[in-house]
């Protein structure tokens, strides 16, 4: 069964399992790969499972907080895996201290540019800014800061240099930047 996006919300939103278990073949892996690169390898396969779950789970109950405005099926996924995925790590594991967007917090680390990631609106921006780079910008982008991949995997996998991944990096993070001087 082949779903387009506008398809497959609708009909989670009407309570169709099938197009839930679409969205489950089309988006596991990456979803997957998402929390496995978060939880690590001190979680066994059961937790990474059980918090997979509990992300389709969250989709599933959420459907309707969808904005296709604000980006693709996939972002909203990825999105969406990531912080529940740092709930389930900072629920299970007192001892570390997770900021939501710890990662675009580490990209932007500058002088205050902090102050600026820890509202929610401010993230809410930031992902417009990130949606409105170029595709290959994007793609380079979500890989190295919400999949976590090593810039050496993503120059091979997009058959680009290491230093053309690295400017293209320098230069999201330069665009969202200044973006957030004038948001």
């Amino acid at each position: 069964m082949y779903l387009d996006e506008k398809e497959c919300i609708k009909n989670i939103k009407e309570g169709d399992e099938n197009a839930l278990k679409y969205l489950v073949d089309v988006y596991y892996n990456l979803v997957f790969y998402v929390v496995k690169n978060i939880l690590g390898s001190q979680y066994l396969m059961q937790d990474i499972e059980e918090c997979i779950n509990d992300i389709f789970f969250f989709l599933w109950e959420n459907v309707n907080k969808y904005d296709s405005n604000r980006g693709t099926i996939k972002t909203w996924v990825i999105m969406c895996s990531r912080y529940k995925a740092l709930d389930y790590r900072k629920k299970h594991n007192k001892n570390i201290n997770i900021v939501g967007l710890e990662q675009i917090s580490e990209i932007l680390a500058e002088d205050n540019t902090e102050e600026y990631i820890l509202t929610k609106e401010t993230s809410e921006y930031i992902l417009k800014v990130i949606d409105n780079f170029n595709k290959v910008d994007k793609q380079i982008f979500y890989f190295r800061y919400f999949l976590h991949m090593d810039i050496n995997e993503i120059a091979h996998n997009l058959n680009l240099t290491r230093e053309g991944i690295d400017n293209r990096l320098w230069r999201c993070r330069k665009k969202i930047k200044q973006n957030l001087k004038t948001y």
